[in-house]
């Protein structure tokens, strides 16, 4: 899927019914078949206007509606020509490198601090402009320390270090299959539990 930047020299805002669809109610995207001719390939259905074309996509067109026919309805009879390898609907795709999460304008200002509430703007740590430069570090394994963590939060559950000593299958619940001191410690440890002594032998 093609994202809508590739249309909308049509210079109309995203509407709130756009938004909620996922998609532009007037414009759509067509690639002509390769194999056909020039006069077949310039056909425009009724009551479509080609907006534009882009040869170096593969001949790829915006189409615009006249606004009396549903765009899906228009899909389906540009689709049953068989004059294109494809058409599909003009989806809205968002920059999402600064979180969509409903916190983080007015609670995580030491990542982006725009001055709320008297405080200092950009008394910060710089985070969005460093996820413009890199966003993801799958060899990294970050330490935290602290009191506890979310781990079946949905940001955190699927980036969780895994313990390779203490999971998979056969391991037993309840010991430390990895003979370093600690129990279950498949994420990290409890480090407000006191360490068990190792018992040294006498020389």
């Amino acid at each position: 899927m093609l994202a809508a930047s590739l249309s909308a020299a049509d210079g109309d805002p995203i509407t709130a019914q756009e938004k909620q669809r996922g998609f532009r109610t007037r414009t759509l995207l067509a690639k002509p078949r390769a194999d056909l001719g020039a006069a077949a390939r310039a056909e425009v259905a009724e009551a479509i206007t080609l907006l534009r074309s882009h040869p170096w996509l593969g001949g790829i067109r915006v189409l615009e509606t006249d606004r009396t026919d549903d765009v899906n309805a228009v899909i389906q009879r540009l689709t049953a020509t068989g004059l294109y390898d494809y058409v599909e609907p003009d989806f809205i795709r968002n920059l999402h490198v600064v979180p969509d999460d409903t916190g983080f304008a007015t609670e995580q200002w030491s990542l982006n601090n725009t001055g709320l509430e008297g405080g200092t703007a950009g008394a910060d740590i710089r985070a969005t402009a460093a996820w413009d430069i890199i966003r993801e570090a799958p060899d990294v394994t970050v330490a935290i320390m602290d009191t506890a963590i979310f781990i079946a939060h949905e940001d955190i559950a699927t980036n969780l270090w895994q313990n390779p000593g203490e999971t998979g299958g056969g391991k037993l619940p309840g010991v430390g299959d990895d003979a370093n001191g600690y129990t279950d410690d498949m994420n990290g440890i409890n480090a407000t539990v006191a360490r068990p002594r190792r018992h040294e032998q006498s020389q």
